[in-house]
């Protein structure tokens, strides 16, 4: 049976094989469904792939979030405690997944590396790569060409050879090989189940022709069916009426189980935002800078509502084009000479933006710029903590995007949250703040007071020190640069 189960909109299906084969390579099974002919079995065919299946891969797009077939997978995923890894080829995760590590594939690219080795973590398997050298017993297969001798497929995954002249060579005759050998495999299974079911259920299923799939329930099934319809339509006009009746700023909706913040709030133009509660909490630290000193107890007066992602290109086009906000000073990003209104990056992070103009899209909003304090507040919670995740462990790939070449999209590196839900508070771009930069009452330090604009949280060209929750740095506000960026705030109701 299939380890990984791939679920997919039927727009996505290219991918979807082209990801199934770099699998296979890797060592790994996969399925998908395109292989099924529509039929009494097709349903109960999926459902037990499903169940089966050590790892569940949902491949995320436009299409794939309006497939009812996507849908029902992914809750039934859900429902039974399968280990789910997005891929999102575009647009924004759904909510269903928004508390997992969602992985970038822009463009059709395959997944970065970690994703591999969430995988591997999931499903301990050899793949070709880590291949030793050594007979093994198995099928002996004779190569052609420029390699000598034979290639040994062993007991389960794993490859050896015998008698080889060129290593390198040989293990591309034995990635090719496997990769043949398990897709003939999955023919088999699928020949299989298509010859049961023409000798044991013809009798159940209508004609093939039929381009729509056909399920036959007995009786009882059928009562069932059409009570859970009779609910699913109930519930479909009341969500509507609630969508329509309800005016935009009163939309609440609450967060996961798994999750720490309060709730979500989408404000009128779409935008998630995450509650943070008043209260209490310390503010700087006696580990990093000067000017992050003294260590001092804040109160925030108000509960208050902070962006959950970082403002995207996409969202500030919007203004843009509203003509509420001026377009960023230059189009380009640290490697992307066409970056901004390009729809490949409309969820990566706006940059190029000065202060001002990041203030002028907040209030475009309705919002403001977060001040420093709660900035911080939203970044590290109340217990102090040196980094968005907490005090350990040390910055790493997975948890932030930093000392590399460029953004990422504004919803990825989920591991590195803060404790209320809010996205990249480390790493990806810095983001402008309401105050003026100046010390802490109590610092005896000069400092340029009232000229320069306060930037937290570190960038994909910083260092892992400027990571820390606490870390300040400042510039003037007619600044624009590539890895500048904001999100927005404004109290609670």
């Amino acid at each position: 049976m299939s380890q990984i189960f791939i679920s997919y909109s039927h727009q996505d299906k290219n991918y979807a094989h082209k990801l199934q084969e770099h699998l296979l390579k890797k060592g790994f099974e996969a399925w998908v469904d395109d292989r099924l002919e529509y039929g009494s079995l097709w349903v109960e065919e999926i459902e037990r792939r499903l169940r089966s299946c050590q790892a569940f891969i949902l491949l995320e797009s436009p299409a794939s979030k309006e497939s009812k077939w996507v849908k029902k997978e992914l809750l039934l995923a859900i429902k039974l405690n399968k280990p789910i890894l997005p891929i999102v080829l575009s647009g924004e995760p759904r909510l269903e997944i928004i508390d997992l590590q969602c992985f970038d594939a822009a463009n059709s690219r395959l997944p970065n590396k970690v994703f591999f080795q969430h995988l591997r973590q999931l499903i301990p398997i050899k793949s070709v790569d880590d291949v030793n050298s050594g007979e093994k017993e198995g099928i002996t297969v004779q190569v052609s060409g420029d390699v000598t001798g034979n290639i040994v497929i062993g007991s389960g995954n794993t490859l050896s050879s015998a008698q080889t002249s060129s290593k390198k060579q040989v293990i591309s005759e034995k990635t090719k090989i496997l990769g043949e050998i398990k897709i003939w495999k999955e023919k088999v299974q699928i020949e299989a189940g298509k010859l049961w079911h023409k000798l044991f259920v013809s009798h159940y299923a209508k004609s093939s022709a039929n381009k729509f799939p056909t399920v036959h329930f007995h009786f009882l099934r059928l009562k069932w069916a059409a009570f859970f319809l009779g609910i699913m339509i109930i519930t479909t006009i009341g969500a509507a009426a609630f969508f329509y009746i309800t005016p935009p700023i009163t939309r609440f909706v609450r967060l996961s189980p798994s999750g720490n913040a309060d709730g979500l709030y989408i404000d009128e133009k779409g935008i998630t935002m995450s509650l943070i509660p008043g209260g209490y909490f310390t503010m700087g630290s006696e580990q990093g800078n000067n000017d992050e000193t003294p260590v001092h107890v804040e109160k925030i007066l108000f509960n208050y509502y902070m962006d959950v992602y970082e403002v995207s290109n996409a969202a500030y086009s919007k203004c843009a084009d509203a003509g509420a906000c001026s377009a960023p000073s230059r189009v380009s990003s640290s490697t992307q000479a066409f970056y901004y209104n390009n729809p490949t990056y409309k969820d990566y992070p706006v940059v190029n933006v000065t202060w001002e103009q990041a203030k002028a899209y907040c209030a475009w909003r309705g919002a403001r710029l977060p001040t420093e304090a709660e900035w911080e507040h939203a970044a590290r919670g109340t217990d102090a903590r040196r980094y968005p995740w907490g005090n350990s462990p040390a910055p790493n790939e997975d948890l932030a995007n930093y000392a590399r070449g460029d953004t990422s999209a504004v919803w990825m590196f989920s591991r590195g949250k803060s404790p209320y839900g809010l996205f990249n508070m480390a790493g990806n771009v810095w983001e402008w703040v309401a105050d003026w930069y100046a010390n802490y009452p109590g610092n005896p330090s000069p400092s340029a007071e009232m000229k320069t604009r306060v930037i937290r949280g570190g960038s994909w060209q910083s260092g892992e020190e400027t990571l820390r929750a606490s870390y300040r740095l400042w510039k003037a506000p007619e600044t624009a640069l590539n890895a500048i960026g904001f999100r927005c705030a404004r109290p609670a109701p």
